[in-house]
């Protein structure tokens, strides 16, 4: 459940802005997710803004943040049904097809560069939408 939570907290950032307690919610998977990849501060922020170094730490960060919350599953292969289906009604019809998309064609040779593309995707598609915790 605190994984459906988590999602759905980055969901509704996108559309409205992240109260309080989103914001400690994505600071934990944060925290978390640099503390096991060793993903440096400075890569991780860069990532936040659209600049996608390739850095397999990076990658690997990006991976936990959808790993943390159960979208990526045992073979690798992220749940792109699973995400889209947590959408709120307010943000889907706009990632919907952004994410089916970028779905399809962000295949990496390991399942943290396949999530390292699908980040970079989903930003090149609208980066008004991207978030990375």
């Amino acid at each position: 459940m605190l994984k459906f939570v988590v999602f759905m907290s980055v969901c509704v950032a996108l559309s409205r802005g992240m109260s309080d307690e989103m914001k400690e919610l994505m600071d934990s998977l944060h925290k978390t997710c640099t503390a096991s990849t060793g993903a440096t501060e400075d890569v991780v922020a860069k990532a936040q803004k659209g600049d996608f170094t390739e850095d397999e730490n990076l990658k690997c960060y990006m991976k936990c943040t959808l790993d943390e919350v159960g979208l990526v599953e045992d073979d690798g292969k992220i749940d792109i049904e699973g995400m889209i289906a947590m959408l709120p009604d307010e943000v889907k019809d706009t990632l919907d097809p952004i994410l089916r998309k970028c779905g399809a064609t962000s295949v990496g040779a390991n399942a943290c560069e396949t999530v390292f593309l699908l980040y970079k995707c989903t930003f090149n598609e609208n980066p008004s939408m991207y978030f990375l915790p």
